[in-house]
């Protein structure tokens, strides 16, 4: 099975990857900070079309298909999940396909070239007070009644459980399989917590604002515990290897002259 993206998706890839790497991570401390994404991202964005890729092109966008739409996304995420990750995926999932898939001519025709050029920015409104953006903690229900609908409140989310996948590291000879996907489905019955999951509570949902960031707490971090004079002893061998490198280049550069 050959895993290998198409030319054109891999000259996408590299495209977003630029992007990302020389526009978003840098400020991406700026955007936990501000918790905005600053206006020069979303004009870059809008260059590179990525506001339009799941729009058909009658209408200005570029309709990729899934497989180039995941490498987006995937590209985007590096840049943090809550910056230009989320504004994009918001924009061209949730946000675009009612209008895409149901939306009246008139309808694609007044929105679509504003949501392709990013002039216009699509969202969807679910968040409620006790429930943030977990969809299926949304309190408010439609009941028929008649020829009418009665609108009620359930219960509140008391908690949300996050899985994290950030630490897997994809290529083209190592794929995303279901085999990453094995200790998520064994705890997601009873949303169990691990080193890649944990839960917040409804309390601390509240202390924070429902401003929530999925930021693993029980990641492992690779520390370095070598001793300064260690990274010295390091620096000197290394020092040596070239000095050596470069004698013996020397060398058989003086035989040949």
């Amino acid at each position: 099975m050959d895993f290998d993206l198409p030319d054109e998706i891999e000259q996408l890839r590299r495209t977003v990857r630029k992007f990302v790497d020389e526009a978003v991570i840098p400020v991406e401390h700026v955007v936990d900070r501000d918790n905005a994404v600053p206006d020069s991202i979303l004009r870059e964005a809008a260059r590179l079309g990525l506001f339009g890729i799941a729009i058909p092109e009658e209408y200005g966008g570029s309709a990729l298909g899934a497989l180039a739409r995941c490498v987006v996304h995937k590209e985007l995420a590096r840049g943090g999940l809550g910056s230009i990750c989320s504004i994009i995926g918001a924009h061209t999932g949730i946000g675009t396909i009612g209008i895409v898939r149901t939306g009246s001519r008139f309808v694609k025709e007044k929105y679509l070239p504003a949501l392709v050029t990013g002039d216009a920015i699509a969202a969807y409104a679910i968040t409620e007070p006790n429930t943030g953006s977990d969809v299926a903690g949304v309190e408010t229900r439609a009941e028929r009644r008649g020829d009418r609908f009665l609108f009620t409140r359930g219960k509140p989310t008391e908690r949300i459980w996050y899985y994290d996948l950030s630490d897997i590291k994809t290529g083209k000879k190592s794929p995303l399989t279901l085999a990453h996907f094995e200790e998520f489905f064994r705890l997601l019955p009873a949303r169990g917590d691990s080193d890649h999951s944990w839960t917040v509570e409804r309390k601390e949902i509240e202390a924070r604002g429902y401003d929530l960031k999925a930021v693993n707490p029980n990641a492992k971090r690779d520390e370095d515990t070598r001793t300064p004079e260690e990274l010295l002893d390091i620096i000197e061998a290394k020092g040596r290897e070239v000095a050596e490198a470069l004698a013996a280049l020397r060398a058989v550069t003086g035989k040949k002259g």
